[in-house]
């Protein structure tokens, strides 16, 4: 089923639908499983929140983690004088260095944004399998209201045929009135069945 080939035109309105994603429709083109799983990724705002606040704690972390390194600085200085009858220069650098030994409240916010990233990748697992859920269950759908389209079409073809035939043994005096107007009912039977398999496949 992965490598079905779906229309974009329909599968995204179901997706977004269900997913409350915005619906990328490109009229005419088609879209494999793949493809649409990257089209509801995208454009699912759960997942668009989710993936910013994972790039936040990042952030945090190393923030955090840059706070606790040693920390060096290098600092130059460059005179020059001018006594009477000559100048002089003089050079003065200097090198620092720290390091934090005891810094409670900034391993205290490594470990805590560690576990808030650790916890929205939890909820992004369960994010993924409900998406990816939805989406088969809507692709089923669709497969569904097509096949029915298919077979409804076919149904009123095959009762539009009959109802030609037997019109015209009607004309001939060859069938009864009664065999006529059955005989339309089931054609008109047949076009709301269509008509509503459409709709479903519109819907």
């Amino acid at each position: 089923m992965d490598k079905k080939k779906i229309l974009l035109v329909v599968l995204p309105l179901l997706m977004a639908a269900q997913t409350g994603s915005k619906a990328e429709v490109i009229s005419g083109e088609l879209l494999t499983w793949d493809d649409a799983v990257a089209v509801m990724f995208r454009a699912n705002p759960q997942n668009l929140s989710s993936q910013a606040r994972k790039e936040q704690y990042r952030q945090k972390i190393l923030a955090a983690e840059n706070i606790l390194y040693p920390q060096a600085g290098l600092t130059g200085a460059y005179t020059r004088t001018s006594p009477a009858g000559g100048y002089e220069e003089n050079y003065n650098y200097g090198f620092t260095a720290s390091y934090s030994l005891y810094n409670p409240a900034g391993r205290s916010d490594i470990r805590q944004s560690r576990l808030d990233l650790s916890q929205v990748e939890q909820d992004d697992i369960l994010l993924e399998n409900k998406l990816y859920y939805l989406l088969r269950q809507a692709f089923s759908q669709l497969l569904y209201a097509q096949n029915s389209l298919t077979l409804s079409e076919q149904t009123l073809q095959r009762r539009q045929d009959n109802a030609a035939l037997l019109r015209l043994k009607y004309n001939a005096g060859r069938e009864s009135r009664a065999a006529l107007l059955e005989t339309d009912a089931l054609v008109q039977s047949a076009v709301w069945d269509r008509d509503k398999n459409l709709k479903n496949v519109r819907a």
